[in-house]
């Protein structure tokens, strides 16, 4: 999260840092999830970069020689990394249980419908692959690469938001759902956003950060 709003590049990238989380501490998961969990998260940090070229390129001028440039470079990236995730994807879908549907326990009028998952830990890592899927498909969009991108956009948004209410649970729901929230406000219609106001003002409660002042952008 440093990263990401500071705009440098996220330390965690380096190859001494990479196989340091590689090596299995916790014995509770099973070798091969633990695996693929790991290979997300090395995937995961790379997100800053990502963010911080796309808000660049939002705010450059789409003519000028340079801006084309870096948009060739960021589209080629986006289109490798969406690659490794629909293969990383294709993996841990067949190692971890899917979520099923159930109905909203709060009455959510929003969602209604949401998510149960088999534990609070796949489902983190599920509502992380559905935030970097918001993320690539949004750069695509901004690329002007072919396909339904805004469509896919809100596809994976209303994935995590259906995810909300599960990962919400016990004293560490706050925290896996930081960076998920962020996502979701960020691509949020108006009805949306006073979803995410809510949940952020409930979850502020017992983890002081999540004001939803701290999820505006400056």
């Amino acid at each position: 999260m440093h990263s990401l709003f500071s705009k440098e590049k996220c330390f965690l990238t380096s190859t001494d840092w990479q196989s340091v989380m590689k090596q299995q501490f916790d014995s509770t998961f099973p070798a091969v999830i633990f695996a693929q969990v790991e290979e997300l998260f090395a995937y995961y940090t790379t997100i800053p970069c990502f963010i911080h070229q796309f808000f660049d390129l939002r705010q450059a001028d789409p003519t000028h020689e340079k801006t084309q440039l870096k948009a060739s470079k960021l589209l080629n990236d986006a289109l490798d990394m969406q690659n490794k995730l629909s293969t990383w994807y294709d993996k841990f879908s067949q190692t971890a249980p899917l979520p099923t549907e159930v109905l909203s326990s709060m009455g959510d009028t929003l969602y209604p419908i949401v998510y149960s998952f088999t534990d609070v830990d796949t489902a983190t890592i599920f509502a992380a692959y559905y935030s970097y899927m918001v993320i690539i498909h949004a750069i695509l969009g901004a690329c002007h690469y072919p396909g339904e991108h805004a469509a896919m956009v809100v596809y994976y948004r209303d994935q995590i938001c259906m995810s909300v209410e599960f990962n919400a649970q016990g004293m560490l729901g706050p925290s896996r759902l930081g960076f998920p929230l962020l996502v979701v406000n960020e691509f949020a219609d108006p009805p949306m956003k006073l979803w995410v106001q809510g949940w952020l003002q409930r979850l502020s409660k017992t983890y002081k950060v999540m004001l939803p002042q701290n999820y505006e952008r400056k």
